[in-house]
């Protein structure tokens, strides 16, 4: 006699775990009226607990790559490590979508690990304005028992005649802004004859993909894995916890290609390298080992020419003087 009462009990709650999708860029606070933690990408998926005023207390969970984390803060075990911030995305890997920009010394939560990567969980507060809750479950009663009715989803709208379907290539018309979003700050150009690629449509705006090419040397990473703030003495000062962080660095060749011999331990015997110094105006010694596809390249750059490396750590203080090692990923001159 007591069935129907708990089933409705329990439906009651997990209505208030409402799966919710964010429709723009949005500030996370700790607490109502607490300082910004995160700022949530639009279409990142929430879970919605329960809502205060015009505020609604939800849970966003992610992946962060571990070089990222660091040690407790407040109640929480975890926290995030990286002064420019550190991005949380949807699965583990680099190139996967960001859900998340969360801000240093964000606490967290772990759910699990998988390789370099940890998923984790906040829950945190978000202006309910900023919310689109999925359609609710109808509920009816029957013969004692409760029946849960999907409610009918909208019918979709029809796309225009006008429209070109996406995927075929678009030039504009004339010179034009590309912007942010609709309305949005503008953020380059694009001349006539150029082909954009349409991805998606909103109103009398359509959402385009550019290709071309720029120069190396003229751009820097957005992905928080690889840093920049990270000096080759924090390398020495922390060879085990820098193992394996990625840098992206200006630094100037000192040698031609060498290949090393017994007495560098962390390097394999002939495996070429140049030295290097830097990063920017620290006047440290580095040994980049270059990997087989880069040795062409690197033989071409001459001693003394400046460049831009991203590089993966090896080892922060290697035997027997304590130089750096890391292993190139790209390298450009300047």
């Amino acid at each position: 006699m007591y069935v129907v009462p708990v089933l409705l009990a329990l439906l009651t709650a997990s209505s208030l775990f409402a799966q919710a999708t964010v429709t723009a860029p949005t500030e996370l606070r700790a607490a109502p009226s607490g300082a910004p933690i995160a700022t949530v990408r639009a279409g990142t998926e929430v879970r919605v607990r329960d809502r205060r005023g015009a505020l609604s207390r939800i849970t966003l969970e992610g992946y962060i790559h571990r070089d990222l984390i660091g040690g407790r803060r407040d109640s929480f075990p975890m926290s995030v490590r990286a002064p420019s911030g550190a991005r949380l995305r949807e699965s583990p890997a680099l190139d996967a979508p960001t859900l998340a920009n969360l801000r240093d010394g964000m606490g967290l939560t772990q759910v699990s690990r998988r390789g370099e990567w940890v998923r984790v969980r906040r829950v945190a507060w978000i202006p309910t304005t900023r919310l689109r809750t999925e359609p609710a479950p109808e509920t009816r009663e029957q013969a004692g028992s409760v029946e849960t009715v999907q409610a009918p989803a909208p019918p979709p709208t029809p796309a225009r005649a006008t429209d070109p379907p996406i995927g075929n290539g678009l030039t504009p018309t004339r010179q034009t802004a590309i912007r942010l979003a609709p309305d949005g700050d503008s953020i380059g150009g694009i001349r006539p004859g150029a082909v954009v690629v349409p991805l998606a449509r909103d109103r009398d705006w359509v959402r385009v993909r550019v290709e071309g090419w720029v120069r190396e040397n003229e751009l820097q990473t957005l992905d928080t894995a690889v840093q920049t703030r990270v000096s080759a003495a924090d390398l020495r000062a922390d060879p085990d916890g820098t193992r394996g962080v990625i840098v992206r660095w200006n630094v100037q060749v000192l040698s031609p290609v060498q290949r090393a011999d017994p007495l560098r331990r962390e390097l394999a015997e002939n495996e070429p390298y140049v030295i290097a110094r830097g990063p920017d105006t620290e006047s440290a010694l580095l040994y980049l080992a270059i990997p087989p596809s880069m040795l062409d390249a690197v033989s071409s750059i001459a001693p003394l020419t400046n460049v831009v490396i991203t590089a993966r750590v090896r080892t922060g203080r290697s035997s027997p003087v304590g130089v750096p090692i890391l292993d190139l990923v790209s390298i450009v001159r300047r």
